[in-house]
This record gives structure tokens, sequence and C-alpha cells, in this order.
């Protein structure tokens, strides 16, 4: 889920705060999950208590097991075995917080851990609707290719001077936060980071909390307070299929990327050109604005407050650094094939502000 909808969604769920109960699962100690159920036996269907001195530790959390067998077991498969997404809410997806360790479900012979008991029944009212979904590349031959290039090469030139952008090392955007659910006014700040071609984090802190989650090459890492994760398949490419949601990664990754034209389709009753790129098992369809080819809209599929479902975000808001104009707030628009031109969004946001190439300490990025 992008990280501002699950906000909603945890929110609207009931749950106390923004993000789940943290399970604190790094550091010296590892959390002890599952009540100490054998997890080998809960995928079996048996709630059985495992032994404290058969104990294994993986991804931060403490397992117990009934035996040596299914110590072993556990050990030569723990992605199987282990509690999913590297412990993260399975109501909320695979960014989303820590669940409680000592809430869970079996589904699908897997272990989820969830941030609330609501969390808890809305999973398992249609699990294989919050499941991530890989999509293949569109077809398209050389023609279309060399189109699709085409298209993010004008995007590019749209933002300003194209060796300014070129040259563009990293990006930091900052904006202060604030919604409201139940009367109840939440403030926040959010935080997006760029060290290109393909390092990013992103951090958000609503009432003084802050969670996050970055990726640099490969490795993707989750940030709790005071810990940090290094997170596992599933999560990693949720972590590289939202760097590649964002229009300045596109443009800046462009020579990179499989681009193909889509047609066309106005955007708040302007023409617009549509071209899809496809990165990590994802294809971003952009709207360019028919005039400028400003990038104004981004499509794709996410998960949103009722399952994995199309999701529309809407460039509104750009600010001028140095010899470029660079997107500075995106806003979702539509779920689920609803679009809203009101452009309401699920936070309102204000106080955005944009800094080219800061300067990052080493372990921003994550790692351990």
């Amino acid at each position: 889920m992008s990280t501002h909808l699950a906000i909603a969604a945890a929110i609207a769920l009931g749950c106390a705060a923004p993000f789940g109960r943290s399970a604190a699962p790094c550091g010296t100690d590892a959390t002890l999950v599952l009540r100490g159920l054998d997890p080998v036996e809960l995928v079996d269907g048996r709630e059985v208590e495992g032994a404290e001195e058969l104990a294994a530790d993986h991804g931060g959390f403490r397992y117990r097991f009934i035996s040596e067998d299914t110590r072993e077991l556990f050990l030569a498969d723990p992605e199987r075995y282990g509690v999913q997404w590297d412990g993260a809410c399975g109501r909320m997806g695979p960014l989303s917080g820590i669940g409680d360790a000592d809430r869970f479900a079996v589904w699908n012979e897997r272990i989820w851990l969830f941030a609330s008991d609501q969390c808890r029944t809305g999973f398992l009212k249609a699990p294989e609707k919050l499941q991530p979904i890989d999509e293949a590349p569109p077809a398209a031959d050389d023609a279309a290719k060399a189109a699709g290039q085409a298209l993010l090469e004008q995007a590019a030139a749209a933002l300003g001077d194209l060796q300014a952008l070129d040259q563009l090392k990293g990006v930091q955007i900052h904006q202060l936060l604030k919604t409201t659910s139940a009367g109840t006014d939440w403030h926040g700040t959010r935080d997006v980071w760029f060290a290109f071609p393909d390092s990013y984090r992103f951090e958000e802190a609503w009432s003084g909390k802050g969670y996050g989650h970055a990726i640099a090459g490969t490795t993707a890492t989750r940030f709790e307070p005071n810990a940090r994760q290094v997170l596992g398949k599933v999560s990693t490419t949720a972590v590289q299929r939202e760097a590649a949601r964002h229009p300045l990664w596109i443009v800046k990754n462009r020579r990179q990327l499989l681009a193909v034209p889509a047609g066309q389709d106005p955007v708040l009753g302007q023409p617009a050109l549509l071209v899809t790129v496809h990165h990590a098992c994802q294809n971003v369809t952009l709207a360019l604005d028919a005039k400028s080819s400003r990038v104004v809209e981004l499509r794709h599929t996410g998960l949103a407050s009722r399952g994995v479902a199309p999701v529309v975000r809407r460039v509104t808001a750009w600010q001028p650094v140095g010899k470029l104009r660079l997107p500075a707030r995106i806003q979702t628009v539509g779920v689920d094939g609803v679009v809203d031109d009101t452009v309401v969004g699920c936070e309102s946001t204000s106080g955005t502000s944009v800094t080219t190439d800061p300067a990052f300490e080493a372990g921003h990025f994550g790692g351990r």
C-alpha cells in the first residue's frame, strides 16, 4: 500500500495510531512472536507451544519449536514458515508498520501479523485481494519503444534545463501534513529522498511517531524509532515499486526503462498523452499534458482500502529550483477506477519544500 493510503486506512480501521504497535524487531534482543507457538506446527493447522530452549531468531523475531525437526524445517525455509512481509501488518501491506507479534492468522499456509483486531478481521474477509500483483511488461516493437522513449524525453525537457536535470544527483521533498478522523486532527511530516539512480527513502511522522523505509541498489530497509530492519523479497519489491511511481525517478531513469505509448486521455478537461513504463514487475502510466509535456497524472495498481486496485495520483504542485521546476506534491485522486477531480486526496498537505543535491549521511538509505 502506498504509505499515505495506509495511514488513511489505518485510521479508518480504528487502529490506535496511524501505524500499528511496533514489535521492535531490531536490536540486541529479538521479539518473541506467535506467543511462543511453533510456526511449523501453526502452518500445519496446530497450535502447539514451543520450548524456550528450542528457539531460532529470524528477521528480528524469536521463534520457538517443539523439536529439532521443526526447528530445522524452519531454518531451511524461513520465508515460508516465518511471519510474512517481515512482520508488517497483513491488512496494511508490506510497507506498513510492524504488526503485533501476538496478533496473527494463518492463510494460504503462511503466517501474517496485524496491527489491530480490525486489521485481522479485514484481512480474513478477503486475503487474496490484498496480495501484491506482478504485471507483465506491455508488448512493444522497436517503433513503439522509440516512441515511448521520445515521450519520456519530452517529459524530462518539460522540467526545465535538461543538462541540469541529468546532472542532478539527489533531491529531498519535505511536506507538512494534516488529516482528520473522527474529530481528531493528526499532524505530521513527510520526507522523500532520492540519490539517483537507485537510492530512495520515504519517511513519515505522525504525532511524533516516525516510520519509513529505504532502498539502496537492491537492499531495502525498514526504519522504526531507534531500529532498522533489512527487508525480504516481497517488501524489497514493494519499495522498488514505490520509488518507481514518482515522476522524477522516472524521468531521471528514463533511458533505462521500457516505455510504450498508451494513447490519449484528458486530465481535468485538458488533452493528455499517455505513456506506460515498466519496472519491478509494475506498469505505471504517465499522463503528459499535451501542450507542455509535463507529467500531470500517474496511474498504477496499488493497495487501497478494499484491496489491490487501480490508483490515480495527480501532481498538484510544482516548485522552481534553479533551472528546474520539479514536482513537489502528488495526491491520490482516484481509487478502484473512481476519480475525484476536486483533488481532495486522503490528506491535506501544505508547506512543501524541495532541496536539490542534499548531503546524505552514511546509512541514510539503509543497510544493517
